[in-house]
């Protein structure tokens, strides 16, 4: 079936703390654990990373076929446990001081839900003058902004059962 991504979906994107980002590395998987944005506007799924991490960033430069997926609901308000597994493709931003801009002006905009008070606590300690001095190669962040194309899910969170597949119109 080809449509829009569905509002529960978007709603896990935004709400759920934490999903699994799988790129490749040559031909072999890799997969990290990731604290995922969501820009409801654009409809992208960003993941950033630390400059100091560049290889995960280079071979999503060379490959830009990307997993996501959305396993976890604790701490998201969200009723259920719903599953979703993101296949798309993926842009990466070097800028720095662009991506700084953007992912503070995401996070104003953001709906209120525990994500944003635990995204926004960790901005506010990242952020103060020390830690930037002492952890600038992690606070810097590169930004991969993720455009599903594929979505495959168990609204239920039931993965013995056969999946709903969704291509994603833009």
């Amino acid at each position: 079936m080809t449509a829009k991504i569905p509002e529960w979906i978007e709603e896990v994107f935004e709400r759920y703390l934490t999903a699994e980002f799988t790129y490749l590395d040559g031909e072999m998987p890799r997969t990290v654990a990731v604290l995922p944005y969501y820009d409801a506007k654009k409809k992208k799924i960003l993941i950033t990373t630390s400059p100091a991490f560049y290889k995960k960033v280079g071979c999503v430069k060379r490959n830009p076929k990307v997993c996501v997926l959305f396993s976890n609901s604790r701490y998201s308000g969200i009723g259920g446990n719903a599953v979703v597994l993101v296949q798309g493709i993926a842009k990466v931003n070097e800028n720095i001081e662009e991506n700084l801009h953007y992912l503070m002006n995401l996070m104003i905009n953001y709906r209120d839900c525990w994500k944003k008070r635990v995204l926004e606590k960790m901005a506010e300690e990242l952020m103060s003058p020390i830690v930037k001095w002492l952890m600038d190669w992690y606070v810097l962040r590169i930004v991969i902004e993720v455009k599903p194309k594929r979505l495959i899910f168990w609204k239920d969170g039931k993965i013995e059962n056969r999946p709903e597949v969704l291509e994603v119109v833009d």
